[in-house]
């Protein structure tokens, strides 16, 4: 991690109190990585340990000829047969034959659901397949077993030309059993884009603090705990508000809150 993000880091985390800080013991750990930027062209491939398990677990390839041009990623074989390596995505059948896109996810989109193979396009010079061409800053989606059969889910942020012909692989993060969302890192604070978080929550001495940047909609907002169950539910009418959690035992929590129009869901810890 570079120096000025850890810093940034550090002193939000001094600010704060807790933000999303999840034990390393506990499910949902979020492992993120901000690897040096890897640049692939035409003919170049690479394979990334996301878990530094010794083994790769997502291969990028960047293809190009005289008549076909595409990038692709694909997962390894699962240790077992009940089990399932995936990318986020989107079945393809206007190309003629049945292939797979992976889709490329917004900032803030939570990656718990949409996982449908281990082999997927994310451009090509055929027009049934360009979610990614000359996209910036957008993220894959995926879930995956180690070595252990432990699962995870990851992203991976990434830069694709217009033409399909060059990917910039930016940096990676995955979460030990439980759902991310793009763009989340080990500390829960945000990966540094461009544009303004939709939703900021973080907990500090037994409350919760919710900013809403964007929507002037009246904010549903629920708290449910590690088994489902549902634990508090409020509405919030300002852009701001602090809500108590006194009432709630310490564990890991799910936030959903809904803007009449988009849906976003985080993960704290009550201490």
């Amino acid at each position: 991690m570079n120096s000025k993000l850890q810093k940034k880091l550090l002193g939000y985390s001094s600010l704060a109190g807790t933000i999303f800080m999840i034990n390393q013991s506990a499910n949902g750990q979020i492992i993120y990585s901000d690897i040096s930027d890897i640049n692939l062209s035409t003919g170049d491939s690479a394979y990334l340990d996301l878990n530094n398990d010794n083994a790769w677990d997502v291969h990028f390839q960047v293809y190009g000829n005289s008549g076909t041009a595409f990038i692709k990623a694909n997962l390894p074989a699962p240790i077992s047969s009940g089990l399932k390596n995936e990318i986020k995505g989107l079945p393809c059948c206007t190309c003629g034959f049945y292939v797979y896109s992976a889709s490329a996810i917004d900032y803030g989109e939570m990656i718990e659901n949409g996982f449908v193979t281990s082999e997927a396009y994310l451009c090509a010079d055929w027009s049934c397949i360009d979610q990614w061409s000359g996209k910036n800053d957008k993220y894959m989606g995926l879930l995956f077993y180690d070595s252990l059969q432990n699962l995870n889910y990851g992203w991976v942020r990434i830069s694709v030309g217009a033409q399909c012909n060059f990917m910039v692989i930016k940096d990676v993060a995955y979460s030990v059993a439980l759902p991310l969302f793009a763009g989340q890192t080990g500390l829960g604070t945000d990966i540094q884009n461009s544009f303004e978080q939709p939703l900021e929550i973080f907990t500090s001495n037994n409350f919760l603090y919710v900013k809403n940047n964007f929507a002037l909609n009246t904010l549903h907002l629920s708290i449910f705990n590690e088994l489902g169950q549902l634990c508090l539910q409020t509405q919030i009418e300002e852009a701001t508000d602090i809500i108590s959690l006194n009432n709630l035992g310490t564990g890991i929590y799910l936030i959903q809150a809904n803007d009449e129009g988009h849906l976003y869901k985080r993960k704290i810890l009550i201490e």
